[in-house]
């Protein structure tokens, strides 16, 4: 994989976030969704155990309370068309300010027929990060899984036709005769913590509208 220069990584960033936010203009078929967020992350209270695919993500509020976070200003949001086919997502994660869940994308939302539609949803143990796809020139999705104390999963792919695509899973387990596999087969370590090393080193940092904004006019 071509290594890509911080000016390369700059200018990946403009185009996708800078243009799609201008790009959405005021009729914006996400609002409901910023809005429930908004008022999810500022309730007096936690809202009630709700449909976790659905409604409102209670990680958004936990990184916007954490020690160390600076409230609002620790979650943003932006408009970005993931795959090409025209259509906006909504990305929800941390900005780049913060590092309480070492910037990570929480929400993914989508648009089926003008409706938002939640393609994605991260949580502390399930962690969504853009990455650049180097072959494409356009952003890939890599996470970060534990489904249990000595088994970790991380996956590669991209974001088509209104979902997450896994291109390549590689998954480490301790307690395996094979510690680490790659799509299904055994890997060899060296390769393995190599891949996950290039695939770790190429997060992006998104530049997300911190919620303070939407607080902002909503106050006013």
């Amino acid at each position: 994989m071509r290594r890509m220069t911080r000016r390369m990584l700059a200018a990946l960033l403009a185009i996708f976030f800078l243009s799609g936010a201008v790009a959405l203009g005021e009729a914006n078929p996400y609002q409901s969704v910023l809005d429930m967020t908004l008022a999810g992350m500022t309730a007096a209270e936690e809202p009630a155990e709700v449909d976790e695919m659905k409604g409102f993500n209670r990680f958004t509020r936990t990184i916007a309370r954490a020690e160390g976070t600076s409230g609002l200003d620790a979650v943003g949001y932006a408009f970005v068309d993931l795959d090409g086919d025209g259509v906006e997502e909504l990305i929800i994660g941390e900005t780049a300010e913060n590092e309480y869940m070492d910037g990570c994308v929480l929400d993914i939302w989508t648009q089926m027929q003008g409706v938002p539609v939640l393609a994605c949803r991260g949580w502390d143990r399930y962690r969504f990060y853009l990455v650049p796809d180097t072959e494409t020139g356009k952003l890939a999705i890599f996470t970060e899984g534990s489904n249990s104390a000595f088994e970790s999963q991380y996956e590669y792919g991209i974001f088509q036709n209104g979902t997450f695509v896994v291109q390549h899973l590689l998954v480490y387990n301790s307690e395996a005769a094979n510690v680490w596999t790659l799509d299904g087969q055994p890997c060899e370590a060296a390769a393995a913590e190599a891949m996950l090393a290039l695939w770790q080193g190429a997060k992006l940092a998104p530049m997300l509208m911190p919620f303070t904004s939407l607080q902002t006019e909503k106050d006013e």
